[in-house]
């Protein structure tokens, strides 16, 4: 529910979805700003979130005024400064943990299309004109006596009443082709859809084939951003919906069957975070699926725009996609997939519908890898092996034995080896 517009829930909303400290220290930083002759306003996601009633993630903040004498105030007063960029903008964390960020008010010139902007010194209001849509033009006053007042110069709060990406000038894709990208993601984050005007630009930049002008790194940075979202089947089909497709191979003439691939990839990759705490690398999980389908000449040019190389595992997997069913027996099953990355493994099993191949991958990925031997070199060195070459065969001999369930712990492994007349 978004606020009205006489925002008599805000006191209110407030209280509930900013944790107290991130209150008291927003009232803080708006009183250090004013004491310094500026105006400090809460702007971006924080604001949008805030009458979203979610939570929120974000917390940009923008002065009017010069940044460096309150960052020398702040950093006086223990906050660390941990980034300062090119855009005049710093990121800070608070004493108490607290990360902000924090930047001058103001506006942008784009000296061609999707070049990155040369920016100047603004007021607030051309600071949110600035932005990508006008739901992420509002900001909110944190001057003492001003506190939580709201600026929505650009109606950004009728936009979120009706579920509305819209743009804030006649430019807007055009400069920078990356809020297209941005904008797909609010919209499947927020069940949004684009605005007449947002729809009319978006047909503009794909006639004139707007993303060509666009850095190869810009591009796949909101690519990666994209594919780590959940619902990857849904947010790829709205994807090539917005006529996208051609920027992510193979999806600008994808076979049927890639779908039903990609479904079985976010069931695998959701079923995967769900049992273990190593992290998979989801963007570059699902580029391995799409090179499978990719032809080699594409994508290798699509990887050289982007300017990403794909490491020495990741293409040893793709190397040897489809996988094939193992061997009968568990230890030569754990062989096979010892060699694939988890990654790897679930993009095999979304490539084939196979009960046996999906049972034998989950297996190890659940059990095999996690199985050690039982006995180490220096106990075979004890029952009488010598150092050398004999001693890392048994070893490996033992790991086989272990998957294959011949004992589960040292007197079970001495008693294999006895039986098979292994030691001395």
């Amino acid at each position: 529910m978004v606020l009205d517009s006489d925002h008599g829930e805000l006191p209110q909303r407030i209280q509930t979805f900013w944790p107290a400290a991130r209150l008291q220290q927003l009232r803080f930083l708006g009183a250090q700003a004013q004491a310094l002759g500026s105006r400090l306003y809460l702007v971006g996601g924080g604001v949008r979130d805030l009458f979203l009633a979610r939570a929120s993630q974000d917390w940009d903040l923008a002065i009017d005024g010069r940044l460096e004498p309150l960052l020398e105030i702040l950093q006086d007063l223990g906050f660390q400064l941990d980034k300062r960029s090119q855009f005049g903008t710093a990121s800070l964390t608070s004493p108490e943990g607290l990360r902000w960020d924090l930047a001058r008010c103001r506006g942008e010139r784009y000296p061609q299309p999707a070049a990155l902007p040369e920016v100047f010194p603004a007021d607030i209001h051309t600071d949110l004109q600035r932005r990508d849509f006008r739901c992420n033009a509002i900001a909110l006053q944190l001057a003492p006596d001003a506190f939580a007042e709201i600026l929505d110069p650009f109606h950004g709060r009728e936009d979120l009443g009706s579920g509305t990406l819209e743009v804030l000038h006649s430019q807007s894709f055009q400069n920078d082709p990356t809020r297209i990208l941005r904008g797909l993601r609010f919209a499947r984050r927020f069940g949004f859809s684009l605005g007449p005007q947002a729809r009319q630009q978006l047909r503009e930049v794909l006639e004139a084939n707007g993303f060509a002008h666009l850095s190869g790194t810009r591009l796949f940075r909101e690519l990666s951003l994209l594919l780590q979202l959940p619902d990857l089947p849904g947010n790829l089909q709205t994807f090539c919906n917005w006529g996208l497709g051609p920027l992510l191979p193979p999806l600008a003439s994808a076979p049927v069957e890639i779908w039903s691939a990609v479904q079985r990839l976010e069931q695998s990759l959701a079923a995967y975070q769900q049992q273990f705490q190593d992290s998979i690398d989801r963007p570059a999980t699902v580029l391995l699926l799409f090179a499978y389908y990719t032809p080699q000449e594409l994508r290798t040019q699509h990887w050289q725009h982007w300017q990403w190389t794909p490491d020495r595992a990741w293409l040893h997997d793709l190397a040897a996609l489809p996988a094939r069913l193992p061997g009968p027996t568990p230890a030569m099953q754990a062989h096979y997939w010892q060699s694939w990355t988890p990654a790897g493994i679930l993009c095999a099993l979304a490539l084939q519908e196979d009960p046996e191949l999906s049972r034998s991958a989950w297996h190890y990925l659940q059990v095999q890898r996690w199985q050690k031997v039982p006995v180490d070199g220096r106990d075979l060195q004890n029952w009488g092996i010598p150092a050398g070459p004999q001693l890392g065969d048994l070893l490996a001999r033992l790991q086989d034995a272990t998957w294959n369930g011949a004992f589960e712990d040292k007197d079970g492994a001495l008693r294999w080896l006895k039986k098979e007349n292994l030691l001395p």
